[in-house]
Parts: structure tokens; C-alpha cells; sequence
């Protein structure tokens, strides 16, 4: 009866102890971002953290944006070298954004983003977007996505061409 009663302690304090945790998808979350209008082809800056991960280990960290309630995600992350949005397909997880965690499995910092005027996933227009941070693992597991922030885009209008008097 005593080894019954130990070992449903044992059960109860590994299970449901306060200090330990069970193992989660840790979404990245978005502590500051554009809270004006973010126009075509010209940089901003996202940032974000996240915690409870695997301790000293790498991570992809890609922008996402899409149209709300949907998932055509558009949007180019700076890698430290050069701007990648997704495409072709399939996605080369290596050319976003890498990251490491620290000793206690956390990361912050800032992520660079832009909405390419050619990218072929943006296609309508100015308005009001969902912008996400996703985490992949080093070799580009699904991604792990932030809480969606409200963004708007402004789209210049296209020139019309006048007729100049000859």
C-alpha cells in the first residue's frame, strides 16, 4: 500500500508541480511595431521575443502579411544580407531571418520587414492587413505564429498619363 501511495505522489508532483512545465509551441510575441501606415518597398522594423524554448538553439523567424481572416501571406524579412519572402516555393527556411536562444531558451530583438511592390502574393491594395512574426525550427518545421497586429498599407495610386499639347 505504501509503494501505491509513493508512487501516486511521485505521479502528482511530476505531473502537476508548479515549476515544471510542459513542453509547448512557444509563439513568438510582437512588442512593437508600425503604428502609422507602412508604405511599398521601403523597410520597417517589428519587434518581438519569445521564451521557453530549447536553450542555446537556432530558429528561422520570418514577416508574414496578409488581408485579415486569411493566410496569402506576403512580406520580405531581412536576413542580415538580403530580403526573402517566401517564394519559390518550396520555402528555403535558411534565407530568413536566424536567430539563437539564450542560456534560459529566450530571444529578442528586432526583425526587418517590407512589402516588395513585385512580390507576387500582394495584389490588393491599400487597407488594413494582419501582420504576424512566425518560428520555424533551424530546418523549417511549421511555423509558430505570433498573435496577429492590426497594420496599414498605402499603396501609391498609379500615374495617369496625360496628353501633352505638340
Amino acid at each position: 500500500m505504501k509503494a501505491i501511495i509513493a508512487l501516486v505522489a511521485v505521479f502528482l508532483f511530476l505531473f502537476y508541480s508548479p515549476s515544471i512545465k510542459p513542453a509547448l509551441a512557444v509563439a513568438p510575441a510582437i512588442t512593437a511595431f508600425p503604428s502609422g501606415t507602412i508604405a511599398l518597398d521601403t523597410a520597417f522594423t517589428v519587434t518581438a521575443t519569445m521564451s521557453g524554448l530549447s536553450k542555446n538553439a537556432t530558429y528561422r523567424i520570418r514577416i508574414a502579411i496578409a488581408q485579415p481572416g486569411t493566410s496569402n501571406y506576403f512580406g520580405s524579412t531581412y536576413n542580415g544580407t538580403s530580403w526573402y519572402n517566401g517564394t519559390p516555393s518550396p520555402i528555403n527556411y535558411a534565407n530568413f531571418l536566424t536567430v539563437t536562444t539564450d542560456a534560459n531558451g529566450a530571444w529578442g530583438g528586432d526583425v526587418q520587414g517590407k512589402i516588395d511592390s513585385d512580390d507576387p502574393n500582394f495584389t490588393t491594395g491599400s487597407g488594413t492587413y494582419d501582420l504576424k512574426i512566425g518560428r520555424y525550427t533551424q530546418t523549417g518545421s511549421t511555423a509558430t505564429w505570433s498573435d496577429p497586429k492590426s497594420i496599414e498599407i498605402v499603396v501609391p495610386p498609379t500615374p495617369t498619363p496625360t496628353n501633352t499639347p505638340t
